[in-house]
């Protein structure tokens, strides 16, 4: 197997004024914001307009400026000559050389999905999520942001049946809430100022992880109401949020996802198809995860964390054989506390080495298909409240697929024929950190 820990987020950039966006569609706002015709209206147009501008008069390209101390010199500048205008081409393909520079350690910190599209507007800060279009003056950092937009997901009346009970038998993700709130508090942070926090809490980095990944799905029209139900609901929101969270990676590291239809019950299916744009090389994904008594959700009494276990047959044989129309990649949350030691020394470690070993060797039933594997453990309710997220981890191996055998994973052979699954591990690796600034 192939493992690491991913770094994981590593700051929080947040300010300390928080409440419910305004939540519109863009079709609707659009209209007033930019000025465009109000709906019904019929539309005029003016042809062969010429109007003389003064060099005192207010700029027309709205900048506040005199005309003469803003595009009029763009003006002059157009009409200089050949060689002036070889000089601006010279300055254009500089910018268009930073601009390219900037994406491209965009794209090396986040992955390959869109940058946020946001503007700020008459006081209002805007971002776009796919068709909508949210505004709140307070948002000061995508932090901000993301904190919001959850309660533009869930509704208003969710939100508020949740709070109205103890905070034992709260969803976890109000539960999450609880403690950004207690944290702030506690650091008695300053009232609309910007906090930078080196290293925050777990579940305050599961809530920012977890809106930034829906932030992705929507963005990519792959928010459906039924995933939203299921995330809605305690006793299935592990199971939908690992989906979530394993579509949003597919994003980053460079695959478009096709959703399977739930409808659909006259057989198994994996969850989504995933489609590596740079090859066009199709996927089926399959995603499990572990669920722990006590934790996450889950009814029934806590286990000591010293008595949780790794346990991977059920589940990776359930996975396994879901119907596949391509070759199939399963990823496993095998959920479980923490370990002090290197990953490859962890016990949980050698446990599902193992049991995959086991498994491999003696299968029983049908033969199992191959599959490129990916195991992975995000112990943030495992620790302590205020302590920061430790033991994560990203394992990846072959199933069924002689080219793993062995010490082989490494060689140039594999690099060569699995590239677009390599470069999906190294993307789960890397493309860890959620956007801080609002530009």
């Amino acid at each position: 197997m192939i493992g690491a820990h991913p770094p994981g987020e590593s700051q929080l950039e947040i300010c300390t004024r928080h409440g419910e966006p305004h939540i519109t569609d863009v079709a609707s706002r659009s209209r007033r914001v930019f000025g465009h015709a109000d709906a019904g209206a019929e539309p005029r147009f003016v042809h062969n307009l010429i109007v003389k501008i003064g060099r005192n008069a207010p700029c027309p390209c709205g900048s506040g400026k005199k005309y003469k101390r803003c595009c009029f010199s763009l003006r002059e500048a157009a009409s200089a000559g050949a060689a002036h205008r070889g000089a601006r081409f010279e300055d254009a393909r500089t910018i268009a050389d930073r601009i390219m520079q900037q994406e491209a350690e965009r794209i090396a910190k986040f992955g390959q999905v869109r940058a946020p599209v946001t503007i700020q507007h008459k006081g209002q800060q805007f971002v776009a999520v796919g068709s909508r279009l949210l505004f709140d003056a307070r948002w000061k950092t995508f932090h901000d942001f993301l904190f919001t937009y959850i309660a533009s997901v869930f509704e208003k009346e969710w939100f508020s049946a949740e709070i109205s009970k103890p905070l034992e038998q709260q969803h976890p993700l109000i539960q999450w809430y609880h403690l950004l709130h207690e944290f702030g508090a506690a650091r008695k942070l300053e009232q609309g100022k910007v906090a930078k926090i080196e290293a925050p809490p777990a579940q305050i980095s599961a809530l920012l992880s977890f809106a930034y990944d829906l932030y992705t799905l929507e963005n990519y029209g792959l928010l459906p109401p039924r995933l939203i139900d299921r995330l809605k609901r305690k006793d299935q929101f592990q199971g939908a949020r690992y989906e979530a969270f394993v579509a949003a990676a597919l994003i980053r590291a460079g695959f478009t996802i096709a959703l399977e239809d739930e409808g659909d019950l006259s057989t198994t299916h994996c969850e989504f198809t995933a489609t590596h744009r740079a090859t066009g090389k199709k996927y089926s994904v399959e995603a499990k995860s572990r669920v722990r008594t006590g934790f996450v959700g889950q009814a029934g009494p806590r286990k000591p964390l010293g008595e949780i276990q790794a346990d991977i047959n059920g589940l990776l044989v359930g996975a396994l054989r879901k119907a596949a129309a391509h070759e199939l990649v399963v990823f496993v949350d095998i959920n479980v506390p923490p370990s002090e030691t290197p990953l490859l020394e962890a016990d949980w470690f050698n446990k599902i080495a193992s049991q995959f070993e086991r498994l491999a060797k003696n299968q029983q039933g049908p033969p199992l298909p191959p599959a490129f594997v990916f195991f992975t453990n995000f112990p943030y309710h495992f620790v302590e409240d205020d302590a920061p997220l430790r033991g994560a981890a990203v394992l990846f191996t072959g199933f069924n697929i002689p080219e793993f055998h062995g010490t082989t994973a490494d060689t140039a052979a594999v690099q060569t024929k699995f590239a677009p699954i390599l470069e999906l591990h190294t993307s789960l690796l890397e493309h860890t950190a959620v956007p801080h600034d609002l530009t």
